[in-house]
Formats: structure tokens, C-alpha cells, sequence
């Protein structure tokens, strides 16, 4: 699971320190990466915020499957295939209904819509957490798939959500075209918003990016991790170290 990482400096590069930061350290993360192969770490200080709204629809409508066809269909004529091939015959309807139907539906769901609520009776200040959900998305910068596991730990105030939809909620913001730093927030700022707990942390560990280890300087064992931290969880160090020991 989560190793031992070299201390990077923050832009991508490794430094030569030789301290290596366990996960149990990382007392003063709130949201940050750590690539396993590179050996890097980077933090940063605060939550990411969106630059750019987010403008990705899914609608199902036939106008929107028949666009998504033609565009793979006119990607595979540049490369000037054969379309006497049978093995080409229906691919661009095939990836069309992949992308709407899997790869890109978490554009056409709502989380309000999937997640059921219940009192939290007891009022304790208990932690739950759900971990080793495994998760696939698209690399937006190439369109590349990545995958891995997520684990969501939070602590509720009033209300407790049902175990399954931690999982149903991080799918749902999965499968859009995604930056792994960008699910992990997404997800835990919909926790927030959803359930009001005291604190939500999102942690998205042993991540293989196909964009990295197929292409370019191809990191054939590099994982990433990335940790978004709310709440009380981004306070207290002491609860951040706890999810941490119970990854390992």
C-alpha cells in the first residue's frame, strides 16, 4: 500500500535529501501527492480551486451519441483505417456507448440522487471508514485511463450515510474526464455539502496513470496517492495520522 516516500520540493522534482516521510508523518497535509517510483511529495496547503467551471454534460440524448460517434469515427479515418475490416465495422459505435454509458457517465448523475441519510442515533464522535474501493477514470490531459483505490473516512455530526454510496459517490465523480487531485476534492467537498459531518478525509493511493507509464518518461512502477483533507481532519493531525495507520 502506502511506502515510504522521499521529501520532494514541491514542483515535480525530486530533491537529494535522504529523510524518507512515512504516511503516519504527514501532520501538516491537508491536500497533497505522493508518487510512488518518482519517490515524490508534494503538498499543498489548501484545497484546489476550480479555475475554470466545469461545463461537461451528458445528456443521452441520440444528437450527443451520434456526436461522440462521428468524432471517433473521423479520429480512426486520420489514421486512414480500413473499414472493409470487420474488426472496425461498428468501433466508433462501441466507444461511443462505452463513453456514455461508462467511461464519462458520472456526467449524467447526481450524488443528492444516489446516497441515502440515516440519524445518526448514537451522537458519538466515531470514525467510519470505507477503504480499498477500487476506482477508474480518464486522464483529462490525455484522455488516458488511470485507476486505483480510494478510502473515505469521515465523522458525523447528525447524520450517517450508507456505506456503499462513500464508494457510489467517488464513482460518480470517477467517471468524468478527471485529474486525481480533482476526485479526491470533488468527493470530499460533496461529503461535506451532503451529510454536514465534522470532517471528511479522502485519501486515492496505489494509482497507476497510463499518461505516465506508457508514454513519456514511461514510470513503469510509479503510484500516486493524494490525500484531501475537511474539517476536523484538516486540523488535527492526530486524526490524519489515525486513517493513515489504518491503510497500511
Amino acid at each position: 500500500m502506502l511506502d515510504n516516500f522521499d521529501v520532494g520540493n514541491g514542483n515535480g522534482y525530486r530533491t537529494n535529501g535522504k529523510h524518507l516521510l512515512h504516511p503516519t508523518e504527514l501532520k501538516s497535509v491537508t491536500t497533497g501527492k505522493l508518487v510512488r517510483g518518482e519517490d515524490v511529495l508534494e503538498i499543498v496547503s489548501s484545497p484546489p480551486v476550480e479555475a475554470y467551471p466545469q461545463t461537461e454534460t451528458l445528456t443521452g440524448e441520440p444528437e450527443q451519441f451520434e456526436r461522440v460517434q462521428q468524432a471517433i469515427f473521423d479520429l480512426l479515418d486520420a489514421f486512414n483505417v480500413n473499414w472493409d475490416d470487420p474488426n472496425y465495422t461498428d468501433t466508433p459505435k462501441r466507444v461511443a456507448k462505452a463513453y456514455m454509458d461508462f467511461w464519462a457517465n458520472g456526467y449524467g448523475r447526481n450524488p443528492q440522487d444516489e446516497i441515502t441519510v440515516f440519524p445518526n442515533a448514537s451522537g458519538a464522535d466515531d470514525l467510519v471508514l470505507v477503504k480499498d474501493m477500487r476506482f477508474y477514470s480518464l486522464c483529462s490531459h490525455h484522455l488516458a485511463p488511470f485507476e486505483g483505490y480510494g478510502a473515505i473516512a469521515y465523522i458525523a455530526n447528525d447524520s450517517l450515510l450508507g456505506l456503499s454510496k462513500l464508494g457510489r459517490v467517488l464513482d460518480i465523480y470517477a467517471r468524468r474526464f478527471q485529474l486525481q487531485e480533482r476526485i479526491g476534492a470533488q468527493t470530499a467537498d460533496t461529503l461535506m455539502k451532503l451529510i454536514q459531518p465534522k470532517g471528511v478525509m479522502v485519501v486515492l493511493y496505489d494509482v497507476e496513470h497510463l499518461c505516465m507509464s506508457s508514454r513519456g518518461v514511461k514510470l513503469h512502477q510509479a503510484s500516486t496517492s493524494t490525500v484531501a483533507t475537511r474539517g476536523v481532519f484538516k486540523d488535527s493531525a492526530q486524526l490524519r495520522t489515525e486513517v493513515m495507520a489504518l491503510l497500511k
